[in-house]
């Protein structure tokens, strides 16, 4: 099991979805110094607005690019 740390300022935290609940808690991520990745497959997201990076995927079909993407680094703090 990996080491559980705190995540720092500047840290990115992957949101799977990017609906209303999603532009929230990005907003909320934002306050606290965090950076946000949105993995949404609508292009119109609303979290997509607010988030540092956003990619358009379909979460269930595209579940290895999601997993991928926060095994090599492009997501700190990235838990499994």
């Amino acid at each position: 099991m990996a080491e559980r740390r705190p995540l720092t300022a500047g840290a990115t935290v992957g949101i799977l979805g990017g609906g209303q609940l999603g532009r929230m808690l990005a907003l909320a991520a934002a306050e606290l110094g965090l950076a946000t990745h949105v993995y949404s497959p609508d292009k119109d997201s609303p979290a997509f607005e607010v988030a540092k990076a956003t990619s358009g995927v379909d979460i269930v079909e595209d579940k290895m690019k999601v997993r991928e993407e926060t095994t090599n680094g492009s997501l700190s703090g990235a838990v499994e």
